[in-house]
């Protein structure tokens, strides 16, 4: 009996575990100790065993919940600006306003405004660096200058 509730115990917490950890082995790891202890139960008492696979179906549900509430509250994505990323996004704010080109545009390359390095491409052909631009809009992750 005691041996059938650690099994049971071990096979939860790998399954709790292979939410976190990449490649599969906890999961198996749980599933083959979770068979096992519900064996060694009906083994025991064919009672026990009954009342031991029911707790131990509903335990599984409720720490299988609690790690997808776990994994959920946890992003993927940085919190701060994602500058010189393709996840970033630059605003309307930029457009009107003027930057000078830090590294040459054909078509694309990297401007600073008001301090800021910032993706660009030009809306025509090559920009030299050092020259001052105007933005005249935005296309995802990239300003548009001319």
């Amino acid at each position: 009996m005691i041996l059938a509730i650690l099994l049971g115990i071990t096979s939860l917490v790998s399954i709790f575990l292979e939410f976190f950890l990449p490649g599969g082995v906890m999961a198996l790891v749980g599933g083959v100790f979770f068979l096992v202890s519900i064996a060694f139960g009906v083994q025991y008492d064919p009672l026990f065993g009954g009342i031991w696979t029911v707790s131990l179906l509903v335990a599984l549900l409720i720490t299988m919940k609690l790690a997808l509430v776990m994994v959920k509250k946890k992003s993927i994505y940085l919190s701060k600006t994602q500058a010189g990323y393709g996840a970033y996004s630059y605003g309307k704010e930029y457009v009107g306003k003027s930057g000078i080109v830090v590294s040459e545009l054909r078509p694309s390359g990297y401007i600073e405004v008001e301090g800021v390095k910032c993706q660009a491409i030009s809306s025509g052909a090559y920009i030299k660096k050092g020259v001052i631009v105007k933005i005249v809009g935005e296309r995802s992750s990239h300003l548009v200058v001319r």
